[in-house]
């Protein structure tokens, strides 16, 4: 979570991510744009794992950031030195910044915010960016604080979204605000299509199949072990 902090106090590079940016909400969360056409990538790669792929591979393969916060704080900060290796990639998923459920719930708005604000840059850049919706407990992904749904303000509707299941699903109060989350932001944004990053139980998954197409992306140490 530092690094997250780190990339919001940062005077230089922080208001330059959303200064083009419309807002959603009373947070004023940057909006991601729809894109005008779906992408679907055959792969999803790590950012910090993108570097020793080749460049056929990453040419067919979304960048994401399903890890430790820590491997990917210097991009968070100094997004532009990361364009090389990202324009080599079909599309690059918004940053997945960490909602921790002890965390206090002003740094779980800078997380979201962030994640929108760098997706928003992105967009600006020319890179085909999807919206990465990630929520925490109640707070983040119901009324319960705020008059709306602050996990899913900037995202847009009706379009291809991603998620991770990776380290999310594991204990039983992670998998209970997961499912619970998941319900409400298909309601909320209605996706089209939702790439999952990370295992996709049906015990989980089958009650939501109806409302999105949904398509499962293995984990990465899981797919260079032989995974699909």
């Amino acid at each position: 979570m530092n690094a997250i902090i780190n990339a919001y106090l940062n005077e230089e590079t922080h208001p330059f991510f959303s200064k083009t940016a419309t807002f959603d909400g009373m947070l004023e969360v940057p909006r991601i744009r729809a894109n005008d056409q779906i992408i679907i990538p055959k792969h999803i790669v790590p950012l910090s794992k993108a570097k020793y792929c080749e460049n056929d591979f990453l040419a067919e393969s979304f960048i994401a950031f399903y890890e430790k916060d820590s491997l990917f704080k210097d991009f968070l900060q100094h997004p532009k030195k990361y364009f090389p290796i990202l324009r080599k990639a079909k599309g690059v998923i918004a940053p997945d910044c960490s909602l921790y459920f002890d965390d206090p719930f002003f740094i779980n708005m800078i997380a979201i915010y962030m994640r929108n604000s760098i997706a928003h840059f992105l967009q600006e850049n020319g890179f085909y960016v999807i919206a990465n919706p990630r929520w925490g407990n109640e707070k983040t992904y119901t009324t319960a604080i705020l008059p709306e749904e602050m996990a899913f303000l900037g995202c847009p509707k009706e379009s291809i979204i991603a998620i991770g299941s990776f380290g999310a699903i594991r204990e039983i109060e992670e998998r209970e605000h997961f499912i619970t989350g998941l319900r409400i932001m298909l309601c909320k944004l209605t996706p089209k299509i939702v790439l999952v990053y990370g295992a996709m139980p049906s015990k989980i998954f089958d009650e939501f199949r109806h409302l999105a197409y949904f398509i499962q992306f293995e984990e990465w140490t899981k797919y260079v072990k032989g995974g699909k």
